[in-house]
């Protein structure tokens, strides 16, 4: 903006000259004066911009000092306020600047562009300041082979882990959601199943940490964003590659599981109903007949058998007829569309059948056990 301004400034003074006052010792005094302000501001603006880094990094990562020092824009703000003021210093001193009006033209759109350099330089810095932006920092910069995406996956989970710890559950929202952008940007690039499997298996380990701390801290829509995310992560890792997908359901089930001991009520239904959309999502696909499907379907019934079994468990009187639904929905699901056509649809059923089975059996056992009178 001041690039502009200076520029019209500069404009002005070439088609209207301001005559000697411009040539006396106050404009050099003065463009001395800035020049030096310029260059002493590279050497303070690092000093304090460190400072306020670490004292940022405490609740968000230490990899910000890094990020910040190899920021190219920094780079080159330093070096553009450094040749700014060398050369007003060569020209002044050497009285060349006042001479030609051009000159004096130019030099003063250069200090407008210091200005724009200075005010840019702060607003690079609160980029890094502000945890929610380093978040989209990591997540949106694209990231060369496993090793560095690995690093990113760690800075995001220091925000995450430092954010439960101080009960801030938006902040690590934000640097959960961040995390499907990365594994997105990721599968861009075409990834072998056996690297993608470790990203992914790498990613759960540290996820698996903070539902833990979620858990612990009682902070139950936590826990709930992770198993959204895991089930948001499954369908994205399925439509690149249907055998990846049963990783995240693995840990969805077991997520799940942990969140049901804790008594997390609002976890269950939303695992329940994320479980029933997943497969809904798997079996509309247009490809879904040409697919190998045993495996995640596997994963997903075994998942959903295990939540409404500890659900049974904690309560007897629930309606078996409940239980039974998701997996009875499921199974004419199964039977209608393409999904059909698939070779493994057949095993799938057979698995749904079982569980079906094993819930009846447990009706016929409920109805003939005699009611306790009551008191």
């Amino acid at each position: 903006m001041m690039t502009i301004v200076s520029a019209i400034v500069a404009g002005l003074f070439l088609f209207y000259p301001l005559g000697e006052a411009m040539q006396g010792d106050i404009a050099v005094q003065w463009m001395l004066v800035f020049s030096s302000l310029s260059l002493i501001f590279i050497p303070f603006s690092f000093f304090f911009s460190f400072r306020a880094l670490q004292k940022a990094a405490e609740y968000s990562t230490f990899a910000v000092l890094t990020l910040f020092s190899k920021d190219k824009w920094v780079r080159f703000i330093s070096l553009y306020l450094s040749v700014f003021a060398l050369l007003t210093f060569f020209y002044v001193l050497g009285e060349k600047l006042l001479k030609s009006p051009f000159t004096l033209a130019l030099w003063i759109v250069g200090a407008g562009s210091a200005i724009d350099c200075m005010l840019c330089f702060f607003k690079r810095l609160m980029r890094y300041l502000n945890p929610y932006q380093l978040l989209d920092l990591f997540a949106f910069k694209k990231i060369e082979g496993e090793v560095l995406l690995c690093q990113a996956i760690d800075n995001v989970f220091d925000v995450a882990i430092k954010a439960i710890d101080s009960a801030q559950a938006s902040l690590c929202h934000h640097a959960l959601n961040s995390t499907l952008s990365l594994i997105k940007n990721y599968l861009q690039k075409k990834p072998s199943l056996e690297n993608l499997s470790f990203i992914l298996f790498y990613l759960y380990q540290r996820l698996e940490v903070i539902f833990e701390r979620s858990i612990s801290a009682k902070m139950e829509m936590t826990s709930s964003a992770i198993i959204n995310l895991t089930g948001k992560q499954t369908l994205d890792v399925s439509l690149y590659e249907m055998k990846a997908s049963v990783l995240p359901l693995q840990f969805l089930g077991k997520f799940a599981l942990a969140a049901q001991k804790a008594g997390f009520k609002e976890v269950q239904i939303t695992t329940s109903c994320l479980y029933s959309e997943v497969a809904k999502s798997l079996i509309e696909r247009e490809d879904i007949a040409n697919l190998q499907i045993k495996d995640p379907f596997f994963a997903l019934i075994n998942g959903l058998e295990i939540l409404v079994k500890g659900i049974f468990q904690r309560d007897k009187s629930t309606d078996i007829a409940l239980l039974k639904q998701p997996f009875q929905e499921l199974k004419s699901a199964l039977l209608g569309g393409k999904v059909k056509e698939n070779a493994d649809t057949a095993i799938i059923l057979q698995s749904i059948e079982r569980v079906l089975l094993e819930f009846e059996a447990l009706q016929r056992v409920m109805a003939t056990r005699p009611q306790i009178p009551k008191v």
